[in-house]
């Protein structure tokens, strides 16, 4: 499956908010890429291939595909079906927007650092062990 990887942003001559990403895969994958892109492909110093998008929402790490038109897509399935199980057992937004961006920002230093929030059993032991008795 071809990858992205956001290598920066700018704002385009017409006012937009652009995200660009280093694309990656197999040899048949970027020839794939490349062909479908032709005179629109752009190239990084590396000579990697570039994919540009004006949707930021979908992560610093995307998949991408390519339509039956040859029309470079992003592929959020896996965003969709994290939305559709949180919608089907009723889940909370916020619950829904903490599924997606922990799925956008996988394997980047951009994760929460926040805190966990303890849960009963974890109080209970913690002030057992500084001799608090039961909580």
């Amino acid at each position: 499956m071809l990858k992205g990887k956001l290598d920066g942003s700018y704002i385009s001559r017409n006012g937009n908010k652009t995200f660009r990403y280093v694309v990656s895969g197999s040899k048949e994958e970027i020839a794939a890429y490349e062909a479908a892109q032709g005179e629109n492909l752009r190239r990084n110093d590396a000579g990697q291939p570039l994919f540009f998008t004006t949707d930021g929402g979908n992560g610093f790490n995307i998949q991408l595909g390519i339509s039956q038109d040859n029309n470079i897509y992003v592929d959020t399935t896996e965003i969709d079906v994290l939305a559709a199980i949180a919608e089907k057992h009723g889940l909370a937004s916020e619950f829904i927007a903490q599924m997606i961006v922990a799925k956008c920002t996988q394997g980047t230093a951009a994760r929460s650092t926040a805190a966990p929030v303890a849960t009963p059993v974890e109080e209970k032991e913690e002030a057992a062990e500084e001799g608090l008795g039961e909580v």
